[in-house]
């Protein structure tokens, strides 16, 4: 087991839609017994995004709109590892948020990542290492939409 810890807050690094970091929340959360679980994902969509993690293992897309009425499309699966902890949460009845700043055009870049399905045979741990690597190699460009969205969180998570 693997995660990143700073006082009493646990984090798991993960890859939305992904079925191998799914499992590692799972047997996160079963391990570490968290007192609450807060995830990447809109605060403003926290009711309609935990409605929908209620209903797992049953899909759900839930719908937002832009600023300017573009629609935004929440796939909410089994597979993706921040629906998985909500679910984790809501099941154990343990308060559960959505913490991430709402962001309508968040840029569009793809990132060099290791194949997910290498986690099963190196472990979580060496997966982040190698994800670091690659990310100090290719010199990822930290937006200031970044810088932002981590400041937000990290009130949250403090508030909690």
């Amino acid at each position: 087991m693997f995660w990143l810890q700073r006082d009493n807050v646990y984090a798991l690094p993960i890859v939305h839609y992904n079925m191998e970091m799914a499992a590692e929340v799972c047997v996160a959360y079963h391990h570490l017994k968290p007192d609450c679980v807060a995830v990447e994902l809109a605060e403003t969509m926290q009711l309609q995004l935990l409605h929908a993690a209620s209903r797992l293992p049953d899909l759900s897309i839930v719908t937002a709109y832009t600023q300017t009425l573009e629609p935004l499309y929440y796939l909410c699966e089994p597979c993706d590892p921040a629906f998985e902890a909500l679910r984790c949460g809501l099941e154990n009845q343990k308060d559960s948020y959505c913490i991430d700043l709402d962001v309508d055009q968040y840029p569009k870049f793809r990132e060099a990542i290791p194949d997910p399905y290498a986690i099963r045979r190196i472990g979580l741990k060496e997966y982040y290492e190698i994800y670091c690597r690659i990310r100090a190699e290719n010199k990822h460009p930290i937006i200031a939409l970044d810088k932002d969205r981590e400041m937000h969180m990290a009130r949250k998570l403090k508030e909690l």
